[in-house]
């Protein structure tokens, strides 16, 4: 087996808790995280080719996927979360874009002004050489004349 160093950095109460589950598991902290990472990814990691992770990756809903599939949408959720993928959030009709840019979707009157209600830009990623899932997400308002 080929080995990779790596130097990570964490939090004094991060590692003083690992410290301590080690402690439990009589394993040093670098051990504990080797074995956590892989249980991590033996959990996480989905199958690319399964046909609801295939279009969850293309920005599918639950709702578009079980029609697309001919599936009922409780059955796509299940799937979905089974390979540890999040929902993809579909707001109105613009899916994807209005999800990673805030465009589209009600507008109200504030003091003269129309201003959209705040957003959160969400996005979702899965790695595909590692299978890893990240998603980040951020809360902006906008307001226009």
């Amino acid at each position: 087996m080929t080995a990779m160093k790596v130097t990570v950095t964490l939090p004094a109460r991060l590692f003083n808790k690992l410290a301590d589950l080690g402690e439990v598991y009589d394993m040093r902290v670098d051990e504990l995280l080797i074995e956590l990472s892989a249980q991590a990814l033996a959990r996480r990691a989905p199958d690319l080719s399964h046909p609801v992770v295939a279009r969850w990756r293309e920005g599918m809903s639950d709702k578009q996927i079980a029609a697309d599939l001919g599936m009922t949408n409780a059955a796509v959720a299940d799937a979905r979360r089974r390979h540890g993928l999040p929902a993809n959030s579909k707001r109105g009709g613009l899916g994807r874009v209005k999800a990673e840019t805030g465009l589209g979707g009600p507008m109200r009157r504030s003091g003269g002004r129309v201003a959209s209600p705040p957003h959160e830009h969400t996005s979702t990623e899965v790695d595909p050489a590692t299978g890893l899932v990240a998603s980040s997400a951020v809360t902006t308002e906008k307001e226009a004349a």
